[in-house]
């Protein structure tokens, strides 16, 4: 199935059009940057055109349209402003997106949106399915406005909403910035070490999405972590062990909360997420355990999808 990607030169777009060039699809990039990548075809668009150039890509067939596009969470401290660019860049495409949906004259056969585990809150305790309700803070109210701007699509089409874990990729991404210090053998554990990391490799990112886009039956909310999380401290151990190096040198909560301000919680605080609605439909796993993942994403010899493009 051909698939129209927004936000496609990010780290998951550009996996997910490779994995849908590999399945014999053709991925579109749009884009409002006229960026090229290295996967996908590039279509340049704006707001304003949005309905336009949907109808007149040269699709012959069912597709989808995935929306990944918003600005990093973890590109600077939380300020008032930074926070209304982190949510307006969710938020005011997805609503063009899904008006643009609703008046296609052949509409996509699904629209697949992102979302966050975000939308849960925080918890060292709480176990999280799709079926819990939302937490309480900044990145819940995002996740919540994102979430409600997609399903404006309906009933023109299926929605599925991807609530994205701790995507794990190599050279990039917060696996990148995490590995960091153990590469200087000055790794260690990061707050109380028990606050939960929902991850998922970036292969299974991919696999995940394409399994939402051909399963009719999955709509709604759909956990797009590993069915195995860990705590931070269990991860970090994880991380010395595959670039055999000391997992000794503390960073106590203090220090990253002066640093980082509210954006801080994304290293303190986590949530344990399982992916049942994945299980359940029958998706299974290239890397379910973490110690794998990473020995696939930090060892030269990488899966294909594991490297960032």
């Amino acid at each position: 199935m051909d698939v129209v990607i927004f936000g496609g030169s990010g780290l998951i777009g550009q996996a997910l059009a490779a994995t849908v060039e590999e399945s014999g699809g053709t991925a579109f990039i749009l884009s409002r940057s006229r960026q090229l990548t290295r996967y996908g075809t590039t279509v340049p668009y704006s707001l304003e055109t949005l309905h336009q150039v949907i109808g007149a890509l040269p699709i012959d067939g069912p597709y989808a349209i995935v929306n990944l596009a918003g600005e990093s969470i973890a590109g600077g401290r939380w300020t008032t402003q930074r926070k209304q660019a982190i949510r307006d860049s969710r938020v005011i495409l997805t609503e063009a997106l899904a008006n643009a949906i609703r008046n296609l004259e052949v509409p996509p056969s699904v629209f697949v949106s992102g979302s966050a585990v975000g939308y849960y809150g925080t918890s060292t305790t709480a176990t999280f399915t799709e079926s819990n309700l939302p937490g309480d803070g900044f990145l819940t109210d995002v996740t919540c406005a994102w979430e409600d701007a997609a399903q404006m699509a309906l009933p023109a089409t299926r929605v599925v909403l991807l609530r994205t874990g701790v995507v794990l990729a190599a050279n990039k991404g917060a696996l990148a910035q995490m590995a960091l210090p153990y590469r200087f053998f000055a790794g260690g554990r990061v707050g109380s070490g028990l606050q939960w990391v929902s991850w998922i490799h970036i292969a299974d990112v991919s696999g995940m999405i394409l399994h939402c886009i051909n399963n009719e039956e999955i709509y709604g909310p759909v956990n797009v972590t590993a069915p195995n999380p860990v705590q931070m401290d269990e991860f970090g151990k994880s991380i010395a062990i595959v670039l055999r190096r000391p997992h000794f040198m503390p960073v106590p909560s203090g220090v990253m909360r002066a640093l980082l301000g509210e954006m801080s919680q994304i290293m303190l605080e986590g949530q344990r997420v399982l992916p049942e609605k994945a299980l359940d439909t029958g998706y299974v796993f290239m890397f379910p355990e973490v110690r794998a993942a990473l020995f696939d994403l930090l060892s030269p010899n990488r899966h294909p999808l594991s490297a960032s493009p």
